[in-house]
């Protein structure tokens, strides 16, 4: 049973992502906010933009995400070698994760079979259904996962806040240059996004319960300051009344 408030995030991102598809699936055509947007990103096309977006929409393949994962996930594997079962392990679910969320995509995409925005509009090749976008719910993904996979790595506010942010870059990046280059209508990138927040969400959740591994807990035996704090109040000798 899912409790908690992960559980409780992850059943409102599946209603609104259920929602989404349903407006867009049982209108005759693209929603006005849809055309709208692609045609004022056609509108604004410039040199600059367009190579840096198809320079994300590159770096969002699939190849260049399953690559840039596994690398990464051999380079953590072996430096921490010596460190927690735990924090070794956290790559390898990263690319599992990432890997069946790419499956379950596709199989969506198949189901909902949306057709793309036309293609005189694209500025690149593109196969495939439309809804959710391949390329926004995998790098989307990809950043979820890596970012949970150094998290326990950062020491400081500020590291997190800037792997937070450069994460969240990326996919925004990628999900951008999807729609700016006209093969995927704007809601077909939201969809994306939500797809891959739930089902990292999701995975995670059905990791830990089938392995009974604590990814939340410290790794290398550390203990939190909130723990330390306890034990020492514990200690303390109580005041006579």
């Amino acid at each position: 049973m899912i409790v908690g408030r992960r559980g409780a995030w992850l059943v409102a991102g599946v209603a609104v992502l259920a929602v989404l598809i349903s407006v867009v699936m049982r209108a005759p055509g693209p929603p006005g906010f849809d055309t709208a947007i692609h045609d004022w990103m056609l509108r604004h096309r410039h040199g600059w933009a367009t190579d840096v977006a198809l320079s994300a929409t590159a770096s969002g393949s699939s190849p260049v995400l399953y690559s840039g994962l596994a690398a990464a996930a051999a380079v953590v594997w072996w430096r921490q070698r010596r460190t927690a079962l735990v924090r070794r392990w956290r790559p390898v679910v990263a690319l599992v994760v990432l890997a069946s969320g790419a499956l379950l995509r596709t199989g969506l995409s198949d189901l909902l079979h949306r057709a793309r925005p036309p293609r005189g509009d694209w500025m690149a090749t593109a196969t495939g259904w439309s809804l959710p976008s391949g390329h926004s719910a995998n790098a989307a993904l990809a950043a979820i996962m890596v970012l949970w996979s150094i998290w326990p790595s950062l020491r400081g506010r500020a590291a997190r806040l800037w792997s937070v942010a450069a994460a969240a870059a990326f996919a925004g990046t990628v999900g951008w240059s999807r729609a700016y280059l006209g093969v995927h209508w704007p809601t077909d990138v939201l969809a994306g996004w939500l797809f891959a927040a739930c089902w990292a969400v999701f995975a995670l959740m059905l990791v830990s319960r089938l392995t009974g591994l604590d990814f939340r807990r410290r790794p290398d035996g550390e203990v939190s300051p909130t723990a330390v704090r306890q034990a020492g109040d514990q200690s303390r000798p109580r005041a006579s009344r």
